[in-house]
């Protein structure tokens, strides 16, 4: 789990880095400005203490950060809401898929066909995938056009 500030500060990297990567254009990345404050638990005047819940609750809702830089969360076909993601969690789940070697999938047990990840998904190391990612397809590009 990572703090919302820094998860909100690699996804304004990460924007820019993947601007000309196919889902994360500068129409696809949105800024999230919604700022949705849930009712502050109090104790009562008969002494009643907080629940752990309650005390989690209030402490969850100090930390807020607005203007994250969000992928998805439109509309679909029928109408109903998507579900949204920072720009740093679609951009990790993209580059697991794309920047790993998959295991190969056996079709008698129903196993694998999962990339293998030999690094810890650090912010630092999402990056630099990224920027990796970013040259590669860039240079796609290039060839394609050519």
């Amino acid at each position: 789990m990572m703090k919302p500030r820094i998860e909100k500060k690699l996804s304004k990297r990460l924007a820019k880095i993947l601007s000309n990567v196919r889902g994360f254009t500068d129409k696809d990345v949105w800024i999230d400005s919604d700022l949705e404050l849930f009712p502050r638990h109090y104790a009562s005047r008969n002494k009643v203490a907080l629940t752990p819940k309650q005390k989690r609750q209030n402490y969850e809702q100090r930390v807020s950060v607005n203007n994250m830089p969000s992928i998805v969360g439109g509309v679909d076909y029928w109408g109903e809401g998507e579900d949204w993601n920072s720009v740093f969690d679609a951009a990790t789940q993209m580059l697991i898929w794309s920047m790993f070697e998959i295991e190969p999938f056996d079709e008698k047990t129903c196993k694998g066909g999962f990339p293998i990840i030999n690094i810890k998904l650090t912010g630092k190391n999402v990056v630099s995938l990224a920027r990796a990612y970013a040259c590669k397809v860039k240079q796609s590009q290039k060839a394609g056009a050519a």
